[in-house]
């Protein structure tokens, strides 16, 4: 009696596989979509993150400008992923190119980036895979993976932390500076309803340069002054701006949300309930992530596009584009 009970638990672990490092996940998605793998619907292990984007050259790291804090999904993501890699695959069978675009199209629909069914061909577009553990330990000096709730937000600025920037140079994480931003409680009670406190109210006036915007001068004039620094020294400027003008204790709501705009690329759609929000929807667990820290030292990548025989195993240094700070599609924002 007990036999039936045995096939399907063979038969079902014939058809479900759990993969908890990031180089056999990358190698079975790429499996999918060339019509070779066998083993069935992946489940990804708790320890795993990842980020799609595009990119104008083969980047270092998972953000295109290197960004210090840089958005991922994680192992629900990274199913939610597979879910659609495996439809693509379905519809677009045996490495059709199309399967590649339905997958980037559905992933980017889900998490309600503009003009999802975008796909520029002149770019690199990667699925770049993670392992926490490996981020953490080599970026030690930084931040581990963190859900990017206000109240961890808050948390992470009012101590002092680190900005630190890998120099590729010396294969070694650096600090850059230590810093305390400090946002009055009145700030961090007022920064969550983002119309309230910006008086935008749509996400495509956020960067303050669409006609007619209703954004108010506090949020823009903050917004602009931060995007300017970032210019000047990355990240690490931004930070140092508020650090130094009393730790920013001083900045109303507005000016808050500019910052977290320019220094996390936090658009109108963030809410800081650690979901990510696609305008109609939380649609799951997101994640922060440092996006200079180099993939092929923590993690592994699919080249979605253009299609490969085999993965690239060398980073190269990226070209900077103004892109969708959670996954690819450009709208013109500060990201």
């Amino acid at each position: 009696k007990m036999l039936p009970v045995f096939l399907l638990a063979v038969l079902s672990s014939a058809y479900a596989v759990t993969i908890n490092d990031p180089t056999d996940w990358t190698n079975a998605i790429d499996q999918l979509f060339r019509g070779t793998w066998t083993q069935g619907t992946v489940t990804a292990g708790s320890d795993l993150y990842a980020r799609l984007s595009y990119y104008n050259a083969m980047p270092v790291g998972i953000h295109e400008y290197g960004n210090y804090w840089a958005f991922v999904v994680g192992s629900d993501g990274l199913n939610q992923f597979w879910t659609y890699a495996e439809a693509a695959a379905r519809q677009y069978p045996n490495n059709d190119p199309r399967a590649r675009k339905a997958f980037a199209a559905a992933v980017n629909t889900y998490n309600g980036v503009p003009n999802p069914d975008a796909f520029d061909e002149n770019k690199i577009w990667l699925v770049s895979v993670l392992s926490k553990t490996r981020h953490d330990r080599l970026g030690a000096q930084g931040y581990p993976i963190m859900s990017p709730t206000w109240a961890n937000l808050f948390a992470l600025l009012s101590n002092p932390f680190n900005v630190c920037s890998w120099d590729a140079n010396a294969n070694a994480d650096r600090v850059l500076g230590n810093y305390q931003v400090q946002f009055s409680g009145a700030v961090q009670g007022g920064i969550t309803d983002v119309t309230q406190c910006t008086g935008c109210t749509l996400p495509g006036e956020f960067d303050c340069t669409a006609t007619g915007s209703t954004c108010n001068q506090q949020f823009c004039t903050k917004s602009d002054e931060l995007y300017n620094a970032r210019g000047r020294g990355g990240i690490n400027e931004v930070v140092r701006v508020a650090d130094a003008d009393n730790h920013a204790t001083g900045w109303n709501a507005a000016q808050a949300r500019a910052f977290f705009q320019i220094a996390f690329s936090c658009t109108y759609l963030f809410t800081g309930n650690g979901q990510s929000n696609n305008g109609q929807f939380d649609t799951g667990a997101e994640f922060l992530a440092r996006g200079d820290l180099p993939v092929t030292q923590m993690g592994a990548r699919f080249q979605l596009w253009p299609v490969i025989q085999f993965q690239p195993e060398e980073a190269a240094v990226p070209e900077k584009l103004n892109v969708h700070p959670k996954l690819a599609f450009g709208m013109r924002n500060r990201a």
